[in-house]
């Protein structure tokens, strides 16, 4: 499987990790939110998420039969910040765990004009402690 790249700006600290790696997973933090992102044609698998804290974890996997790819964009006190996925061929899975401030994201599909299309859905992380 190919390797998967994160670009991310300086107030997103974020991880991603290729979905098969099983054995790394036993070593990332416990009690992230699961927000599950299945890409589709023209979909996200969801079209509004809240995150009870700071941290999620978006276990993405391509669902579609083209290439996909996942960006999540925001602007927090004049900085954006912007976290995206490398290019995900079908079948293929990521993980990105990030932690922002509170606030409201614009999760897509930056290939091409999948955005135009439908694949867009919004998060909102509500910042502080997650509940248990």
């Amino acid at each position: 499987m190919k390797r998967h790249v994160l670009s991310a700006l300086p107030l997103a600290a974020a991880l991603l990790l290729p979905a098969a790696a099983q054995a790394q997973e036993d070593l990332l933090p416990e009690g992230p939110q699961v927000i599950e992102v299945t890409l589709v044609r023209w979909g996200m698998g969801f079209d509004t998420a809240t995150v009870e804290g700071d941290t999620a974890r978006f276990q993405i996997r391509n669902a579609g039969d083209t290439i996909h790819a996942f960006e999540l964009e925001g602007e927090v006190g004049g900085e954006k910040i912007e976290v995206q996925s490398a290019e995900l061929e079908p079948g293929e899975e990521a993980i990105i765990i990030v932690s922002l401030p509170p606030g409201e994201y614009v999760v897509y599909c930056p290939i091409d004009r999948h955005r135009a299309f439908g694949m867009e859905a919004t998060v909102t992380f509500t910042g502080g402690e997650q509940s248990e």
